[in-house]
């Protein structure tokens, strides 16, 4: 069976869930706050990861969302709120 996970957060937590989960899922694809991040991840497991931030919106994420099965968010709310919510919110309550 193919499942496809979206992760908006590749930190600890979401790490976590990764070690124990991982293996479950075809595919997975998430975000981090910075390039830098993005190629220090990479090459360490099988993941593609695409930046999101305040400042930066990497455009593949709408695709990884419009094919992803599962979405796990593990992104903390800021002063404005939900920042996955208020950039995708349409997008994901559309899939």
């Amino acid at each position: 069976m193919n499942v496809r996970l979206f992760v908006f957060g590749l930190g600890y937590s979401a790490n976590r869930f990764l070690a124990q989960h991982g293996g479950q899922f075809t595919g997975i694809a998430g975000t981090v706050r910075t390039a830098g991040k993005s190629a220090a991840f990479a090459p360490t497991r099988n993941i593609e990861t695409l930046v999101f931030n305040p400042d930066v919106t990497d455009p593949r994420i709408a695709d990884h969302l419009a094919n992803a099965d599962l979405l796990l968010v593990s992104v903390p709310p800021g002063a404005d709120g939900d920042p996955v919510l208020q950039a995708f919110g349409a997008r994901i309550v559309a899939s």
